[in-house]
């Protein structure tokens, strides 16, 4: 059966969840994030279908730069590895 419904496709660039006026530490990417659902669920109760994708760039920014910063201790990390990380915790289960 057809879903005859509107379909929206909605593209979260890294700094919706990590706004650049913000430090973007966790509390603040949670607030971001369910700013952005109740937005996204308004758009389902109007009827649109949607998919949602994510970019990660001040993510994958900041896990480099704390590897970075930490690599008198421990190993370094290269971006493929970074970008698999972010991808994994964003798209990971809900904490509140």
């Amino acid at each position: 059966m057809m879903n005859n419904s509107p379909l929206v496709v909605v593209a979260l660039g890294g700094n919706a969840i990590s706004p650049a006026d913000a430090e973007g530490n966790i509390p603040q990417q949670f607030a971001a994030s369910r700013a952005t659902a109740v937005r996204l669920v308004d758009a389902l109760v109007a009827g649109w279908r949607i998919l949602v994708t994510h970019g990660n760039g001040p993510q994958v920014g900041n896990v480099l730069r704390r590897a970075e910063l930490a690599s008198h201790e421990v190993y370094s990390l290269p971006l493929d590895i970074c970008v698999a990380d972010t991808g994994a915790t964003i798209g990971g289960p809900a904490r509140s």
